[in-house]
């Protein structure tokens, strides 16, 4: 049975007691709360898969801005030991580096922050089956 067809529980049978009834009524509950456990949790890593394209964009930029940060003390050490042209080469792929890094870092983050990792559609059901329910 797919998830898009609905499990349909059987027709009450003649002659079952209060106590069928309640029982059958308890494993349609727990069957309904494990449906949406699993939906939930299906949405929860459909987000969690989006966003880790952004992720990827923020380890990208912490790893260029690492290598500015190497290349800037590369050229702080240059700079202050021989005072030669070394210095301006090392001081402008720093500065490119750090460009680099943070516009990765910046669309990183961009791209997290648009991602909505909460189970919409769940938490929906859940409230229209609590709503079926009480009987309103």
């Amino acid at each position: 049975m797919s998830e898009a067809e609905p499990q349909r529980a059987p027709p009450p049978r003649r002659g079952e007691s209060i106590g069928d009834l309640v029982h059958r009524l308890l494993e349609d509950v727990v069957h309904l709360l494990r449906s949406e456990f699993r939906l939930a949790q299906a949405e929860v890593r459909a987000g969690a898969r989006a966003a880790s394209g952004g992720i990827a964009m923020v380890v990208g930029g912490v790893l260029c801005l690492s290598a500015a940060l190497v290349c800037l003390l590369g050229a702080l050490v240059a700079w202050l030991s021989t005072f030669l042209g070394l210095t301006g080469a090392a001081m402008a792929a720093a500065a490119i580096m750090v460009v680099l890094g943070g516009i990765l870092v910046a669309a990183g983050l961009a791209a997290v922050k648009k991602i909505d990792l909460a189970p919409h559609r769940a938490v929906a059901n859940v409230q229209r089956n609590v709503q079926t329910l009480k009987g309103d």
